[in-house]
């Protein structure tokens, strides 16, 4: 999306013509992805004992505490999400639920073929990227990631944010969501 803003005047089609492109001159981006791992399949959710379920953050100058795990490495992709689609036409993580408490993040990294990628990034339209033997899933309940390489960029819901470390965690219960039934 942000590189492709030179085709802008193509509408949604330059999303597909910017993702072979992308496909035909892959990028690695070194970086280190700090997460807090859920408990089992519980995500964080508020409880009626007043515990809101809220993570201590770090400040981004101190180290992640030791309940942390850590990865070191060349990402192709790193994509954390908090909802199924990332567009109407870009379903990032099919199994994500509103109130699960825990972020997705799609990794893929390694060496990968320019063919596996490209299937890959077709898959996102109907989920069935997760198939893929190249894409990783992590769920936690925080994340930081802290990139290596001179030149990489962060975005957030598609617009450019600024270069550097980032961090988020899961706000239980922080929105109220009213909706009919079908």
């Amino acid at each position: 999306d942000i590189e492709s803003e030179c085709l802008r005047w193509m509408g949604e089609s330059r999303f597909d013509i910017w993702a072979v492109w992308r496909v035909l001159t892959q990028r690695k981006y070194r970086a280190k992805l700090s997460y807090l791992p859920t408990k089992g399949t519980v995500g964080l959710t508020s409880s009626d004992d007043g515990d809101d379920g809220d993570i201590a953050m770090p400040a981004l100058s101190e180290p992640v505490p030791s309940d942390w795990k850590v990865i070191e490495d060349d990402f192709h992709l790193l994509w954390a999400t908090h909802v199924t689609h990332a567009s109407t036409s870009t379903c990032v993580s099919p199994d994500t639920k509103m109130d699960d408490g825990f972020f997705r993040i799609l990794i893929v990294r390694g060496s990968i073929s320019r063919i596996s990628m490209a299937l890959l990034l077709m898959g996102l339209e109907s989920g069935s990227h997760v198939r893929s033997e190249k894409a990783e899933f992590i769920e936690c309940a925080a994340y930081r990631l802290e990139p290596s390489t001179p030149g990489s960029f962060n975005d957030l819901d598609g617009e450019v944010i600024e270069a550097g470390p980032v961090q988020a965690k899961i706000l239980p219960s922080a929105i109220k969501l009213f909706c009919t039934s079908p």
